[in-house]
């Protein structure tokens, strides 16, 4: 069902899906040149869960792929993180086409935080949209939380936050099961970036107190920590912001 929902919401209709399932992913005869970062990446990600080491060939291909299609994007850190997940939830329910599904699901979910990777010739933009975002954010709470929206005024803490779980669709930042609801939240329509600004919200507003009554530099250190985050809270809060 999760992957039934998931695939709608990021591949479209059957009829659209059956179509991209005819693809059939071939690796590039030569490297890429993010060939040895991918790789690398890879063994780094989650090197004790062994489904994952089982599935490495399968997600590095994609991830080349990936890569080799999209040069003005290439491959950066984060979205490893981003394939494994969706490789397991559509293998777990469709092995047979889990690469291609995995692949333009990929895709799906670039248009809408591409910005939040680096590239050097585009620092500036990228600036502008962690900027624009994180006004945003603050945004959604200051009518609610006037206290908290002063007190974030300039957005550093928003933008850090931003940065931090932005490029791996805060797959980094929860364990699977907790992902997969946040996720669950992330696909549940159409307006995926709408959904995303409204988790980040909520892992601000879920802990007021400690951006409201602690210094800069113990707010940095408590909310760095990941387990310090828990993701029903979050989903929860994330759904009062809906518009």
């Amino acid at each position: 069902m999760r992957a039934t929902k998931w695939r709608l919401k990021l591949l479209g209709s059957m009829t659209l899906l059956t179509q991209l399932r005819k693809t059939n992913l071939v690796l590039p005869s030569q490297r890429i040149p993010d060939q040895t970062t991918i790789v690398q990446d890879l063994v780094r990600t989650f090197p004790e869960d062994q489904w994952y080491v089982d599935h490495l060939s399968d997600i590095r291909k994609i991830l080349i792929c990936f890569a080799k299609h999209n040069p003005s994007i290439g491959y950066a850190q984060g979205m490893c993180f981003i394939v494994f997940v969706l490789y397991r939830v559509f293998y777990e329910d469709c092995p047979k086409y889990v690469v291609t599904d995995t692949f333009y699901a990929l895709h799906t979910i670039m248009t809408h935080i591409r910005p939040l990777y680096p590239r050097p010739e585009e620092d500036e933009i990228i600036l502008n949209f962690i900027d624009s975002t994180a006004a945003l954010i603050r945004l959604n709470f200051i009518a609610t939380h006037n206290r908290l929206a002063i007190k974030m005024r300039g957005n550093e803490m928003i933008k850090l936050l931003l940065v931090k779980t932005g490029p791996t669709l805060f797959a980094n930042w929860f364990e699977y099961h907790d992902i997969l609801l946040v996720w669950d939240y992330l696909f549940h329509d159409y307006n995926i970036f709408e959904n995303f600004i409204n988790i980040v919200t909520a892992m601000i507003i879920c802990h007021e107190k400690i951006y409201l009554h602690m210094n800069y530099e113990k707010t940095l250190h408590i909310i760095s920590e990941k387990s310090f985050y828990r993701a029903t809270s979050i989903v929860s809060s994330a759904r009062t912001f809906e518009h």
